[in-house]
């Protein structure tokens, strides 16, 4: 067994590429918590990881969906992705889920964003979203959260600069300093965030515009 402490700042794509070059060193996934990841040895490329974004869906039809996965032989893990979510007490709205799933609870679909699903090597790729209309569905619907999260940055930003504090009293914020140098550096962070997220949309958008192109799909 070994156990690997691993963050990611894109929790799909380096995430995905992480665990497909585990599987060629020989290592299958067992176990995946929060931050920690456990592996048992195989041989190398046994096994085949993808990872699938489900946070636009209720809980309903998540463990739909896993049925389907159990029942096509693939296996999965839970993971959370914590992107667009806005909470009270043990509950969050999620504006860019699906209509049965835009206000989430910790026994519902709080840190069920992600599904790393896997399968035995088979010889053939591993995809689950087999044609074009679906691989720009799946695109669009992550893009979703990161448009929120922009739309909420800005407000948040905006809020601070005309109101001279900011709009939640975080303890960070009231640690040394002036509240000007603390506004500062909220702006800062806030504005690294939002570069962030522009940068993974432009990505996203170029994949769909590919996509399109490939099938010469018009919208």
């Amino acid at each position: 067994m070994r156990r690997i402490f691993k963050l990611f700042l894109n929790p799909m794509a380096s995430q995905e590429n992480w665990l497909k070059q585990m599987a060629g060193k020989g290592y299958r996934l067992v176990d995946v918590g929060r931050f920690f990841y456990t592996f048992e040895n195989c041989k190398s490329n046994e096994y085949q990881y993808v990872i699938d974004y489900v946070g636009n869906k209720s809980y309903k039809e998540l463990k739909g969906y896993q049925q389907f996965l159990e029942e096509i032989g693939i296996k999965y893990y839970e993971k959370s992705i914590n992107i667009g979510q806005f909470s009270w007490g043990k509950a969050r709205f999620r504006p860019f889920a699906n209509s049965g799933g835009r206000i989430a609870t910790s026994k519902g679909m709080i840190n069920r964003e992600l599904l790393i699903l896997e399968k035995k090597n088979d010889g053939k790729p591993f995809e689950i979203y087999s044609n074009i209309e679906d691989k720009i569905y799946r695109l669009k619907e992550i893009r979703k959260p990161l448009i929120y999260g922009e739309i909420f940055i800005l407000f948040f930003g905006m809020m601070t600069v005309f109101i001279k504090k900011p709009i939640f009293e975080f303890t960070l914020w009231s640690i040394g300093g002036s509240s000007v140098k603390n506004n500062h550096l909220l702006l800062g962070l806030l504005g690294i965030a939002f570069i962030y997220f522009t940068v993974k949309l432009v990505g996203i958008n170029k994949g769909i515009k590919d996509l399109r192109e490939k099938g010469e799909i018009k919208e």
